[in-house]
């Protein structure tokens, strides 16, 4: 829908978009895809980026506990059903730790760098999505278990977002003023390039400069937080769909460092999943 609708970009992402009725909507089809329909007692992990959590946390766990509004399926396997899921619970956690969580422990259980899990050492993630960046870094304790240190954490307001409104505005110049639909960006940004009336308009050069002032964003502010803690990090991860993107160009700004670590665009959803089944289980 992001893709599809160029008006609804702007206000799906908007920082309280919790409280936005297509969050309830993509949020309970999502869940009724899942469980085929199935979706009487739901138990529901998700997160919010580091700046909101700690503002909106319990607001947006009360928000979705409970029965949910009506889904009238018009396609697909459920068309024709109208079903309501009721979400029995739910735990709310921090992006960026959560994709932590699914870098240093795999899907067993087990830990993915065991070298790494001595008490002190201290490992940072890089998140790049779509509007922020969200960055933590966790120290091990003594049981390998981690916690995240609040003063190197955080969220930048900085994404491929950026890039994305730099091709458009190039677009725009390059035909005289017109405006380029959302649908045509993942089609410029594989190809590079597009015709416009029969001429060919280049984006490679613009790609990749302002690929490097996101990934010189990122990494000055980071920088500036981190100062000399960054020299002692065991390690450095990088996720996200973006992190994927922007990783050729990051990779020099961290002395090549950075580790891109499996299935980085849904660290975070994997996080959830592993740490909510912990908690739920136990419950």
């Amino acid at each position: 829908m992001a893709e599809k609708e160029s008006r609804t970009v702007s206000r799906i992402f908007e920082q309280e978009r919790f409280t936005h009725e297509y969050t309830k909507v993509l949020l309970n089809t999502a869940i009724q895809l899942v469980t085929k329909g199935k979706s009487d007692q739901v138990y529901v992990s998700t997160g919010l980026p580091l700046d909101f959590f700690n503002a909106q946390k319990d607001e947006f766990r009360q928000s979705i506990i409970g029965l949910q509004p009506l889904i009238e399926w018009k396609s697909g396997e459920l068309k024709g059903q109208k079903l309501k899921t009721n979400i029995k619970d739910a735990i709310v956690l921090p992006q960026g730790a959560s994709a932590m969580f699914s870098a240093l422990i795999n899907s067993e259980g087990r830990f993915t760098y065991p070298h790494l899990m001595a008490k002190g050492n201290m490992m940072a993630l890089i998140d790049v999505g779509f509007r922020t960046t969200d960055y933590v870094v966790v120290e091990i304790q003594k049981d390998s278990s981690f916690t995240p240190n609040v003063r190197l954490s955080g969220t930048l307001d900085v994404g491929i977002v950026n890039l994305h409104e730099e091709i458009k505005q190039y677009y725009k110049r390059e035909t005289g003023g017109a405006d380029l639909n959302e649908s045509h960006l993942s089609r410029i940004l594989a190809s590079q390039q597009v015709t416009y009336r029969g001429r060919r308009i280049s984006f490679k050069d613009l790609i990749l400069e302002s690929m490097n002032s996101i990934a010189t964003n990122i990494s000055d502010r980071l920088k500036a937080t981190w100062v000399e803690e960054a020299d002692l990090f065991d390690a450095i991860f990088i996720a996200g769909g973006g992190g994927k993107m922007l990783e050729p160009v990051l990779q020099p700004k961290f002395d090549n460092r950075l580790e891109l670590i499996a299935e980085n665009q849904f660290a975070n959803a994997i996080g959830y999943l592993r740490l909510g089944n912990k908690v739920f289980s136990r419950n």
